[in-house]
């Protein structure tokens, strides 16, 4: 008696799904290293002993980093990502930022040695285009 042969089982690899998954991990981590350019821009932030800073969105605030330029008091502007020389070019991306987030709030990461009157300047700006929220960076713990 002879015994029925199967016939041999069809084996398809599917890769579309694990195409997707690259795909997805991709633009993730190519967005998440454009948002981590501004947190890692080095200023010596001052420094106080308690309080939590809130996470930034970056669809929600914008960032402003002020460090001094080399022998002077005077500040490097830096708008999100982007360093503009004057404080007329940082109210003008203020300007552009609240058109297109109305809800947008402003951190400011100032480093401490820049004088406060540059900082109200910022401030100030801020107000005009109405942005009402300012939070200020500072470093948590002592010295």
């Amino acid at each position: 008696m002879k015994v029925p042969k199967k016939p041999p089982i069809n084996v398809q690899l599917n890769l579309t799904p694990m195409v997707d998954l690259i795909m997805n991990l991709l633009i993730f981590f190519m967005l998440v290293s454009q948002m981590s350019v501004v947190e890692k821009t080095p200023v010596d932030l001052p420094r106080m002993s308690q309080g939590r800073a809130s996470i930034i969105k970056p669809d929600d605030k914008i960032a402003i980093t002020m460090k001094p330029a080399s022998g002077t008091q005077m500040p490097i502007y830096q708008v999100g990502s982007i360093v503009v020389s004057n404080m007329a070019e940082v109210s003008r991306r203020l300007q552009q930022v609240k058109a297109s987030s109305p809800s947008v709030e402003l951190v400011l990461r100032a480093d401490k040695t820049i004088p406060y009157r540059y900082i109200r300047e910022v401030m100030q700006a801020a107000g005009r285009h109405g942005i009402a929220t300012v939070e200020i960076s500072v470093m948590l713990g002592s010295s």
